[in-house]
């Protein structure tokens, strides 16, 4: 057992080495399900050397699939935070700058934005997001954004009869866009 096993992982360029290695994975499965058989019928001396030899496998396995592997780098990118309200459920008004002020994001959306929380919004949030932009009505379809920085550019546009925000930020030298949108979930189909 040990044997084709340190041949295996110590010898798997040999041609024994490159037939068994097809067949690494079996192997590794087979010397558990013996370490475990061992361990009911309470037969020590296999159960440590089968499991030990699965452990060896399993070691050997990680660091020969990850050749190609690809590790991960720092994402030095530029990067926005974004929060999303939905005003219609706010039942405590400090509560929500609270949550705003705690969470220190870059830009803030809004949903169902009527005119009363637009003259809200525009009047807790003008110190900390001077820059906005918002589509007041008073169905459940009006939008705001608030950033902290600049916007580059804004529009408006409809989709479904259902008015969309579409804005860019320059941070970091980088156009950063952003879209607000209003999806209605489809309630009439099962």
């Amino acid at each position: 057992m040990l044997l084709i096993v340190g041949w295996a992982v110590f010898f798997p360029e040999n041609i024994l080495g490159i037939q068994i290695l097809d067949y690494n994975v079996h192997l590794m499965i087979g010397m558990f399900l013996i370490g475990f058989g061992a361990l009911t019928i309470n037969y020590t001396k296999v159960m440590v050397t089968s499991l030990g030899a699965c452990m060896l496998l399993c070691i050997f396995l990680k660091n020969e699939s990850n050749e190609a592997m690809i590790m991960p780098i720092a994402n030095t990118e530029a990067k926005i935070s974004v929060a999303h309200f939905n005003v219609s459920n706010v039942q405590d008004l400090d509560h929500l700058i609270k949550t705003i002020d705690d969470l220190d994001v870059d830009l803030l959306s809004f949903q169902e934005l009527t005119p009363d929380w637009n003259y809200i919004l525009q009047e807790k949030l003008k110190t900390q997001y001077p820059y906005n932009m918002s589509i007041v009505r008073i169905d459940p379809y009006g939008m705001a954004m608030y950033s902290k920085e600049n916007f580059v550019s804004i529009d408006t546009f409809m989709f479904d009869n259902k008015p969309n925000l579409q804005a860019e930020l320059l941070i970091d030298s980088k156009k950063i866009s952003v879209f607000g949108s209003y999806v209605v979930p489809e309630i009439t189909k099962a």
